[in-house]
């Protein structure tokens, strides 16, 4: 879905763009679907790159992760953005 924006992006910014655990190519292990484990993905991803700070999109699902992970390193996400969906249950 977010591919063509991710290309228009990627002519000037490095777009990293991961499945989410369980979701598209990822693997599909039976535990640690928790939005804050989802988050520590996200973030070893970004370590596996040598990516430090980042702005943040998310769109759906991806909401809840994307927030556990600004709350959980909030000094590497220097915007966040989050589209077209509501988090649940917000708390730390």
């Amino acid at each position: 879905m977010g591919a063509p924006l991710a290309a228009k992006l990627a002519v000037n910014h490095t777009v990293v763009v991961p499945d989410l655990r369980g979701m598209g190519l990822s693997d599909h292990p039976a535990t640690g679907y928790e939005k804050k484990n989802e988050a520590r993905d996200i973030a070893g991803v970004l370590d596996t790159l040598q990516i430090g700070k980042v702005d943040v999109v998310a769109h759906d699902i991806g909401n809840m992760v994307a927030y556990a992970f600004a709350v959980e390193q909030p000094e590497r996400v220097s915007k966040l953005v989050l589209m077209d969906a509501p988090i649940p249950r917000v708390s730390r």
